[in-house]
């Protein structure tokens, strides 16, 4: 018995899924990207350092921010550059904006019409207006913040190598922050209706978990890597030990370490991390099966809803302590040229996100490499897939077909940060 479905509508990028089944027992099982390689790499390529950042940053309309703070952040690794604290409250505050915006999208509009009874986003809509509104609030305070800090809101252009070119004047932050409480209570509102009124199935899976840490702190944009108590090491070792896989037919490169598979996002983050979570974070982490979110990836979708708190209360604080500080409307610095080599990583949404660079004496890139939390989670996800399948292959095939798309939503991936 063959399965395929061509293409997995509301997800970033075209994906489709193919299966082949003797007698019950599942041969294979594997996700098909549909696009085509657009080798970002090769076009940064003998390009300056300065430009690099702003080209990446164009890999994703979802998560373009998080594509330019690597950048900048690998660019400056190579470089011996070091930034005040100033500078990082603004680029933490501008990375809680993306998470926020591009989890409250995919949990409301994209998944969570999987478990609704209508996978029709806009007829949901129509059933939970006041449910749907709050979703777009929270994700236009998202985008405010994001414009504020980054220029703009979608590809930042007031980030750069050092610094900030320009930065947002202190009212901005005020007329933010006097937003922060109702925006959490929105939120609240949303990830109380998501739970209450979503069903997750049941799957057990093996988990490795990875994501950064840091102590006392919820952390996206820096750390060390861990994966529970059996992996910790920094991010230049993490890069090296990663072993990228091509496969038949594939333009994208899927990931492994030491021969096995792992799981970076949401779910990988409140895994290792839950104990930095902020108050009202916590308190929702709490009342989830602590049994199930160590198993069952179809967790990702709550944990991404628990991120949203989190990066809320997260991006009050950050605004506070701003709103605290003296700066001067640019945060900029000179930068010493040189030969050298460099590793920046975030926290994307949907994961760790690796730049790496090699940069000659005229500050042009000569070799690059991006690992993207998709390419790396994507052998987890064909692994949960075929796990998966005979609890569904006995159905109709149009409940069938869903099932399993709700799988995929669930891992929410991005298809053209993946084929970069």
């Amino acid at each position: 018995m063959k399965i395929k479905i061509g293409h997995i509508d509301k997800i970033e990028g075209h994906l489709g899924f193919e299966a082949s089944l003797y007698r019950g027992d599942v041969k294979s099982a594997f996700t098909d990207v549909l696009e085509g390689a657009r080798l970002i790499e090769g076009i940064i390529r003998t390009r300056t350092y300065e430009d690099v950042p702003i080209i990446t940053s164009r890999i994703c309309g979802v998560c373009p921010v998080v594509h330019n703070l690597a950048s900048i952040k690998a660019i400056e690794d190579a470089m011996g550059v070091r930034v005040n604290e100033r500078v990082e409250l603004f680029r933490k505050l501008m990375l809680m904006g993306e998470m926020v915006q591009s989890h409250i999208l995919h949990i409301f509009f994209l998944s969570a019409p999987d478990f609704l009874g209508n996978t029709n986003d806009l007829e949901l809509i129509k059933l939970y207006p006041k449910e749907a509104g709050l979703a777009f609030a929270v994700r236009d305070f998202s985008v405010k913040i994001m414009s504020a800090v980054g220029g703009r809101s979608v590809h930042p252009i007031a980030s750069e190598v050092g610094g900030f070119k320009i930065l947002p004047e202190k009212q901005v932050l005020r007329d933010l922050l006097s937003s922060c409480d109702d925006v959490i209570e929105s939120a609240l509102t949303v990830h109380n209706f998501i739970v209450k009124n979503i069903k997750l199935p049941d799957l057990n899976t093996e988990i490795k978990p990875m994501s950064f840490y840091k102590k006392n702190e919820y952390s996206f944009y820096d750390g060390r890597v861990i994966s529970g108590k059996e992996f910790n090491t920094d991010i230049h070792s993490f890069y090296h030990s990663i072993e990228e896989l091509q496969k038949p037919k594939s333009v994208v490169k899927q990931t492994e370490i030491g021969g096995k598979r792992y799981l970076v996002g949401a779910l990988a983050r409140l895994l290792n991390q839950n104990d930095n979570l902020h108050k009202e974070a916590k308190k929702l982490f709490l009342k989830m099966p602590q049994d199930k979110l160590p198993v069952n990836p179809f967790y990702n979708l709550f944990a991404q809803s628990i991120e949203v708190i989190h990066s809320l209360e997260e991006s009050k604080i950050l605004i506070q302590k701003l709103l605290e500080m003296d700066y001067p409307k640019t945060l900029q610095q000179k930068i010493k040229i040189k030969p050298s080599i460099g590793i920046g990583s975030v926290e994307a949404p949907r994961g760790i996100l690796l730049h790496y660079y090699k940069i000659d004496k005229d500050g042009k890139i000569i070799d690059s490499n991006i690992m993207t939390p998709t390419a790396q989670f994507l052998n987890h996800l064909d692994y949960s897939l075929k796990i998966f399948l005979p609890q569904v292959i006995n159905m109709g095939q149009k409940d069938r077909d869903l099932q399993i798309k709700s799988l995929v939503r669930s891992y929410d991936p991005c298809i053209s940060c993946a084929t970069h």
